[in-house]
């Protein structure tokens, strides 16, 4: 006799194991999704950081900036800075900030104010104090959780000095 379709039991079979793949593989996409959003984070502190060179470049020194927690405070900050060098405003919010420090104070990076007017070339090298980093730890992903942009002089690197986002520890 010609049987057509399948048993209960096959069909049983083949969803237990696609439920078992989903449930393998759920916590490997949830981890790439964290890893990319560190990845874009990382590129918008690049973007900022060429921002701060093109300042540099014009001015001789880097911004006097100010951190702050509400957009109705007149004061210089990163985003009113990056707006005048017109890069794309999503550079200013890290991909992880789901806490609304965008939204409240129009960027997700704060300025570590030690550098203000002060030029590249004063600034030695202290890896611990980046020149800008995440206002809070976003991202789960990493311990502690906060991205930085770094400036490293070229005495400590094989080529010329650059910028460098990286991983953060306060």
């Amino acid at each position: 006799m010609l049987r057509c379709g399948l048993s209960l039991v096959e069909v049983s079979v083949a969803t237990c194991l696609i439920a078992v793949l989903a449930a393998v593989s759920l916590p490997m996409l949830s981890q790439a999704n964290s890893q990319a959003r560190t990845s874009a984070c990382r590129a918008n502190l690049t973007q900022l950081g060429e921002v701060l060179v093109a300042y540099e470049a014009d001015r001789g020194t880097l911004p006097v900036l100010f951190n702050r927690d509400d957009r109705a405070l007149s004061v210089p900050t990163l985003d009113g800075l990056a707006q005048s060098y017109t890069i794309d405003t999503s550079a200013l919010q890290c991909p992880s900030d789901d806490s609304g420090l965008y939204l409240r104070s129009g960027t997700s990076y704060q300025w570590f104010s030690a550098w203000d007017g002060r030029s590249f070339h004063d600034i030695q090298p202290l890896p611990e104090r980046p020149l800008l980093a995440d206002k809070a730890p976003l991202h789960d992903d990493q311990e502690p959780g906060f991205n930085g942009l770094f400036w490293v002089p070229s005495e400590y690197l094989a080529d010329a000095p650059r910028l460098v986002a990286d991983h953060y520890a306060p």
